[in-house]
């Protein structure tokens, strides 16, 4: 068997309230920011490549597609409708969390480090993390023989990828990569610094579930204009130590509010200081979000385009 973990939930930037018609069903950030990662991604493959996709997504088994879109409705336990796109299918990792038999794959939403640390290499983590995870599910997605076994590393490698420009994804174990770090919020019902950067930077003020098909319809039409203008071909030459670099570098700015940096460039943790986040904040760090999952979809486009 392959992987399994929840966690995750990626970037977004906050348009302004845009009302357009759309019939999408409203779901917690981290679903949103997985499908946008995941639908970019897979508009902008080859015709061959889709259709390999397409194939593949064939073998879902039937309990695992009600599992997909039940928590795609934020209905678990309950059945859901079975027509399951790829972006539906990066939801899987997380919408398999309660399944003991991938416990052991939990770690790979992730990169734990020292706090003194500013650069991500190959030493950082030897097994058991995200940059270990996309690494093995590319290379398997090629040399599976069973469609079963690559459809996971197709699911995998695509939650993979949003997790890793997750900024608070590569971070520190003591405080659960933000987890711990409590806020105080005017951006909705977000008290963590996680959580903010999971959910609230990305769909606050949407609330309804009409609001939040507007909101994710627009960024999916904003994004995927932006992709046209975006400099593909130097992200794509990037690897896995870049990409967790670049999140990490964002986490440790001093005005994301995560960590303070001291003399000797530790990060250290606020500790029962909250920090607070206002409408300014989010003006600020929402582009960077947004930047943040466009890249995941522009990289990921070129390992499926390399793997399948």
């Amino acid at each position: 068997m392959l992987t399994k973990k929840p966690l995750k939930k990626i970037l977004m930037l906050l348009l302004p309230a845009i009302l357009l018609t759309g019939t999408f069903k409203a779901f917690a950030l981290g679903k949103m920011g997985h499908q946008l990662v995941c639908q970019l991604s897979y508009d902008h493959l080859t015709p061959a490549s889709r259709q390999k996709v397409t194939r593949l997504l064939a073998e879902l088994p039937p309990e695992h597609r009600k599992k997909i879109a039940a928590y795609a409705k934020g209905k678990e336990g309950t059945q859901g409708d079975d027509n399951i796109s790829f972006a539906d299918s990066c939801l899987w990792a997380d919408a398999i969390k309660k399944d003991k038999a991938f416990d052991a794959f939990k770690p790979w939403h992730y990169l734990n480090i020292d706090r003194d640390i500013e650069v991500i290499t190959p030493d950082a983590c030897q097994e058991n993390c995200v940059t270990r995870g996309i690494l093995f599910h590319q290379q398997h997605l090629t040399s599976a023989s069973d469609n079963w076994q690559k459809l996971q590393a197709l699911m995998f490698l695509g939650h993979w990828l949003g997790d890793i420009h997750q900024p608070l994804h590569i971070s520190y174990a003591s405080d659960l990569g933000g987890n711990r770090s409590e806020i105080n919020s005017t951006l909705g019902k977000c008290s963590s610094m996680h959580w903010l950067w999971d959910d609230c930077l990305l769909t606050y003020p949407a609330e309804s579930e009409q609001a939040l098909a507007a909101h994710k319809k627009a960024l999916l039409a904003q994004l995927s204009s932006q992709w046209q203008s975006a400099p593909v071909g130097n992200w794509q030459k990037t690897d896995v130590w870049q990409w967790a670099t670049e999140s990490l570098q964002i986490a440790r700015q001093e005005d994301v509010g995560y960590c303070r940096l001291t003399g000797d460039k530790e990060c250290k943790p606020y500790g029962s200081c909250k920090v607070t986040i206002g409408q300014d904040y989010q003006m600020k760090f929402s582009p960077v979000l947004q930047q943040r999952i466009l890249q995941a979809a522009v990289r990921l486009n070129a390992l499926l385009e390399q793997a399948l």
